[in-house]
């Protein structure tokens, strides 16, 4: 029983120590309070929620796959309602695109067919995290998949023809 108290107060010491220094003046690792600029969350900045400053904003694709028994004034109101919670974060679009009715490969959520939309945008790390989460809780998206690239996409162009090849000839 007395060693206890021992073994107690040494766990204490032992977690104390790195804060305190020779002087036994406790020594803070990092500013007790960090304001803010432009938070990108949808918490609420007095909830006392940790709020990651990050400016940094990433290329990012999402596709996500409406439900086809939807009108085509749902299916934009939706495109539109996923593009506004992008919007919320930071998001910069560089494309938005309806792709229209395609048949899947396979059968999802007893679905066949989908309205397929797309995304190509710029946006700092914590948009995924909310787009993806606006995906879930819509019942009409049946699928969708964000990837992130490393660097901008740029379109192929179209090769021209040498001299030779133009005329006839082999290369």
């Amino acid at each position: 029983m007395a060693e206890r108290p021992k073994l107690m107060a040494g766990v204490l010491r032992s977690l104390r120590a790195p804060f305190v220094d020779s002087c036994f003046h406790p020594v803070v690792p990092f500013p007790a309070q960090r304001t803010y600029k432009v938070p990108f969350t949808s918490l609420p900045i007095d909830s006392g929620a940790f709020v990651q400053e990050d400016y940094c904003m990433e290329l990012y694709e999402s596709l996500f796959i409406i439900r086809p028994s939807l009108s085509d004034e749902d299916t934009n109101t939706l495109i539109e309602k996923m593009k506004g919670v992008a919007d919320k974060t930071g998001a910069e679009f560089i494309k938005v695109e309806n792709l229209g009715k395609k048949k899947l490969a396979y059968e999802v959520r007893r679905e066949r067919k989908g309205t397929y939309a797309h995304f190509y945008f710029r946006a700092p790390n914590n948009t995924v995290g909310e787009l993806e989460r606006a995906y879930r809780m819509e019942d009409n998206v049946i699928k969708f998949l964000t990837i992130h690239h490393e660097k901008e996409l740029i379109p192929k162009r179209p090769v021209e023809p040498s001299a030779q090849e133009s005329a006839g000839g082999r290369v």
